[in-house]
């Protein structure tokens, strides 16, 4: 058991740096591609030891959890669950399945928001291989379900990556992971079914939106200089307050939540005073500095690499 909690929380710590209706079937030998390199090759991770399947229906499933305006999933007992601003991450240590249900758009450069999170994922395990596609539908909506192996610090894990896409390049995507410890994979043990069981159980809003909260600034400068500093206006009274609603809204660049904190205030050379804010981005190791005029007002943008969370809700004072 001991051993069983440490490759989990190795597992679940990996992930976090890189933070429906429809039984799908993998082929039955399907060809590994790593996604690490522009070519296929095969994977080298060992076959797990064969084990019996629990059946989706023997997993029992609790309360439902709600991303407000995105979707929703039904918790399997026993697992806990945790709302983020645009998605669900639900793990059990002890039977150690973990997966991330997540909503996202896509960067800057238009790159779509599954392949940004598989290249951070994968920058966290010595491998990682996926099956060729395999057509799934989740509630009305079509997609791709792919199998998954990874390889990291002498331990193996298995499960499935989902994508549905929406409109304006956003997606809708899914990775589930169990490791195989002590020859006993788990994945086939208990975390497939579980997997099965909450994807059957995922259900959109029906008044879903998925454009974009927000627009990206097109200038790779805006907000990370002092010459261009993200103008929120309101003065040295209302300042304050608008400043910390635009950073409330930003995201990482996969949606992350992010931290701020207001490092002090300088003197640009046009003599505006300026607010310094620093950021940084839950489970990435990722630091910047952003700059906020509070005495002039201007069309606001997410600085080039961030997101948004939400509409920015501020109008010219």
């Amino acid at each position: 058991m001991t051993k069983i909690c440490m490759v989990v929380l190795q597992t679940w710590a990996l992930l976090l740096a890189a933070c429906g209706p429809a039984v799908f079937a993998a082929s039955e030998s399907p060809t590994l591609a790593s996604i690490s390199a522009p070519t296929a090759t095969e994977t080298a991770i060992p076959s797990a030891t064969p084990t019996t399947t629990l059946a989706p229906g023997e997993v029992r499933l609790g309360e439902r959890a709600i991303v407000e305006g995105y979707f929703s999933i039904r918790v399997p007992e026993g697992y806990a669950s945790e709302v983020q601003a645009q998605g669900i991450a639900v793990s059990d240590v002890i039977q150690a399945t973990i997966m991330f249900l997540v909503v996202n758009g896509p960067d800057a450069s238009g790159r779509a928001p599954s392949q940004i999170y598989l290249e951070n994922v994968s920058t966290s395990f010595d491998e990682i291989a996926l099956s060729d596609p395999q057509p799934v539908t989740i509630d009305g909506r079509t997609g791709s379900a792919q199998e998954v192996d990874v390889s990291f610090s002498g331990s193996i894990a298995r499960g499935r990556f989902i994508v549905l896409p929406f409109e304006n390049g956003r997606e809708f995507y899914s990775l589930a992971l169990s490791p195989t410890v002590e020859s006993t994979d788990l994945w086939a043990l208990e975390g497939d079914a579980v997997h099965s069981a909450v994807i059957e159980s995922l259900l959109f809003d029906a008044q879903i939106d998925f454009g974009l909260a927000c627009s990206v600034s097109p200038d790779s400068e805006y907000g990370y200089t002092q010459t261009n500093p993200v103008q929120v206006g309101g003065d040295f009274l209302e300042g304050p307050a608008r400043a910390r609603a635009y950073l409330s809204a930003l995201g990482g660049p996969n949606g992350e939540p992010i931290n701020y904190e207001r490092s002090g205030s300088l003197v640009a050379e046009d003599g505006t005073v300026l607010d310094a804010y620093q950021i940084s981005i839950l489970g990435l190791d990722q630091t910047a500095t952003i700059y906020v005029d509070q005495y002039h007002f201007d069309t606001l943008f997410a600085p080039d690499g961030l997101t948004c969370l939400d509409a920015f809700l501020l109008e010219a004072p």
